[in-house]
């Protein structure tokens, strides 16, 4: 309604306009209704191209809603999907930090795991390098080295190869093995021979008649000829290598005993090492020995079976046939109490006062005898050990001489003093350790003889007085 009578102002405004242009222009009075039917025409056509845009504007409008009705259907579409997938990356990257965090321990683990496969193989390297299965063949310790390569991740294919070394020198360690090899000699010169290894305890060599033992280089990877063994472990070699012996000389400390025994001193560098008191040790060890040995002889020589001689002397006095008990041939024999008893039988139809005086006074002459050299072995066994510590003394003070003078910068230096104070000492006690058993036993020989002769002189004394062979205060003689 309003639009109308604008529509009717404006026209009315424009008649009026035209109008007053018209009366005020000389001859448009003719033309007004011309000018005014163009004006109605105009505005006719105005009103209808503005119609025509009232319409279009409409249907652009409906078009543009349905536009937008079809756009936000498509906004909330492409919302629900934003959000779903929104759901999805939130839940991948929930799983993305499970998985970093799963990822980080696994990867401590797996350091870990290197470390400890590192370590392992540093410790097989370690043995397969201390192994003498390894001399000659430094290729052997080739499958280690990408497990103690830090920048390299170890595979199974290398743990594998570390296995297998390990199980082949376990295998090796139970074999016994004769091949041809290299090893460095004596003199230091590399020799080749036949090298028999018996596990990984000894190691023999034989080139041509030579043969000898070998020990093994760790650090070189090769083996060197240890000095000369004795003739017995070098004869036992030989019977084995020739097949005469199952018995080969094995050394269960990988030849540190045979080494420490070739590079021992021999006896004569032992008692030079001891100084000049190891002599009067060896002087009182001879002279113990010699004086041992005549008293262990003159024992044997004077042993009699004196039982025997009783019975027979009780069985002629029980006759009463004194003078066969004088001519009894075990008179003659030197045994000790034989003599006590001959001296007793000189004193029939005596007092038993007087045959006891003879028996003591026989007993008393054979004593020394018996006891000859004991009291001399008893002083020998209380000196040697007596020399050993005046040799340990004397050892001591060159070695404080040393170390007044040199310090103890050197060991080397005071090896002397110590070694002239150990072998004195241990040769003292060697040697009197044996005279002193030596003389125990000599001395219960001693006394046993002497408890001997005084059985038998009390014996003789007792038959004598039941058969009458001696008087109480009657004279009286033996027919």
């Amino acid at each position: 309604m309003a639009r109308r009578c604008w529509r009717r102002r404006s026209r009315g405004l424009v008649l009026s306009a035209m109008a007053a242009l018209l009366w005020a222009t000389p001859g448009a009075a003719a033309s007004w209704q011309v000018a005014a039917a163009e004006v109605e025409s105009h505005l006719e056509q105005t009103e209808k191209a503005r119609q025509a845009l009232r319409d279009s504007m409409k249907k652009e409008k409906e078009e543009l809603l349905a536009r937008l009705e079809e756009l936000e259907a498509r906004v909330e579409e492409a919302e629900a999907l934003w959000r779903e997938e929104q759901g999805a990356l939130d839940a991948l990257l929930e799983e993305e930090r499970s998985l970093e965090s799963r990822m980080a321990e696994e990867e401590g683990e797996l350091q870990l795991l290197e470390g400890i496969l590192q370590g392992a193989a540093r410790d097989a390297r370690a043995l397969l390098e201390a192994s003498p299965f390894s001399a000659g063949s430094p290729e052997r310790l080739e499958p280690l080295d990408p497990l103690l390569d830090g920048d390299a991740s170890p595979s199974f294919v290398h743990v594998k190869g570390m296995l297998d070394l390990l199980l082949d020198e376990m295998e090796a360690s139970g074999r016994v093995r004769l091949a041809e090899g290299d090893f460095v000699n004596e003199q230091g010169r590399e020799a080749a021979g036949e090298i028999l290894q018996a596990g990984p305890f000894t190691s023999i060599y034989r080139q041509g008649d030579d043969v000898g033992l070998l020990r093994y280089r760790p650090g070189e990877l090769l083996y060197e000829s240890v000095p000369r063994p004795s003739w017995l472990v070098r004869r036992s070699i030989r019977k084995y290598l020739e097949g005469e012996s199952r018995v080969l000389p094995v050394d269960l400390s990988g030849g540190a005993v045979f080494e420490s025994a070739s590079q021992g001193k021999d006896v004569r560098e032992w008692l030079r090492s001891g100084g000049f008191l190891v002599w009067p040790i060896l002087l009182v060890g001879l002279a113990a020995v010699v004086l041992s040995l005549e008293r262990v002889f003159f024992f044997i020589r004077h042993r009699k079976d004196t039982d025997k001689l009783m019975g027979r002397i009780e069985q002629l006095a029980f006759r009463r046939r004194w003078q066969d008990c004088r001519d009894l041939p075990g008179w003659r024999s030197k045994c000790p109490t034989c003599r006590v008893l001959r001296a007793g039988l000189d004193h029939l139809g005596a007092t038993r006062e007087s045959l006891e005086n003879g028996l003591q006074e026989a007993v008393l002459k054979e004593l020394p005898r018996v006891e000859r050299f004991l009291s001399t072995l008893s002083v020998l066994a209380a000196v040697a050990p007596l020399l050993g510590l005046l040799g340990t003394v004397t050892g001591m003070i060159n070695t404080f001489r040393v170390i007044t003078v040199y310090g103890t910068g050197d060991p080397r230096m005071m090896s002397g003093g110590i070694s002239e104070a150990l072998v004195t000492t241990q040769l003292g006690l060697a040697v009197a350790i044996p005279i002193v058993l030596a003389h125990h036993f000599l001395e219960r020989r001693a006394e046993k003889i002497l408890g001997d002769m005084e059985e038998k002189g009390t014996a003789l004394t007792a038959t004598l007085l039941k058969h009458g062979g001696l008087r109480d205060g009657v004279a009286h003689r033996a027919a």
